[in-house]
């Protein structure tokens, strides 16, 4: 059993009672409705981020060995090579949203808040993916493309989609949480990421574009980008 509400077993973690109100979303994430706030890192809110994506339990599991790895590594000291032109005394994790609450996905482009229509180009790439404070509302690619098997999607989507090369890529021989603290924090509470996949003899000469894009203080933003090629 999870945090209170929550149920996580050998599937997926699921919300009990009335956590959540979903909704149709085009295929991307649907509109889901928080009504429990979190506040610094732990391992109730990473369990509430997996239940919230409807994740299978190997992608749970997954998380929670992140979050394993993260809590048994000692933070950073300022004598490592790494670490020694960074000052991290003032970052207070604990005062930190582990995740912002549920964006709705859009259909349109248009319907994209101005911000950050206002980041993307023109309209002349290939692919245009969108994230609004971790969360995927709005994605494109156009059919040249994935009629030779291009993949450009968010993460989320991906788990349903072609989960076996989350499965394979995702926190596997690039950036594994045992690289670091911040490394396993982010593979515990990622949300937003993107998965490219490029199949062998394909070229893509047009860009895919991926906007990471947050308002609202004081969440926690961890986005993946996998690019299989």
């Amino acid at each position: 059993l999870g945090p209170d509400g929550w149920d996580v077993g050998e599937g997926r973690a699921k919300p009990r009672l009335s956590c959540l109100r979903c909704a149709d979303s085009e295929g991307l994430m649907p509109e889901k409705t928080l009504k429990r706030a979190y506040k610094g890192f732990t391992r109730e809110a990473v369990e509430a981020l997996s239940g919230l994506k409807d994740e299978p339990g190997w992608m749970l599991q997954r998380r929670l060995e992140a979050w394993r790895v993260y809590e048994e590594t000692p933070m950073p000291r300022p004598d490592e090579e790494l670490w020694r032109r960074t000052d991290i005394s003032g970052l207070h994790l604990d005062e930190v949203a582990p995740f912002a609450e549920p964006v709705a996905s859009r259909s349109l482009l248009r319907d994209v808040p101005e911000a950050a229509q206002a980041l993307l180009p023109d309209g002349s790439g290939a692919g245009v993916l969108v994230h609004h404070s971790g969360w995927p509302v709005y994605q494109r690619l156009t059919e040249g493309l994935a009629s030779k098997g291009v993949v450009f999607t968010s993460l989320e989507a991906a788990l349903r989609d072609c989960p076996d090369l989350v499965r394979e890529y995702l926190m596997g021989a690039a950036v594994p949480p045992a690289e670091g603290k911040f490394a396993a924090l982010s593979g515990a509470l990622w949300s937003g990421g993107t998965l490219v996949r490029v199949p062998p003899g394909v070229q893509v000469d047009v860009p895919l574009y991926a906007l990471v894009w947050a308002e609202g203080p004081d969440a926690g933003l961890f986005p993946r980008t996998v690019i299989v090629a």
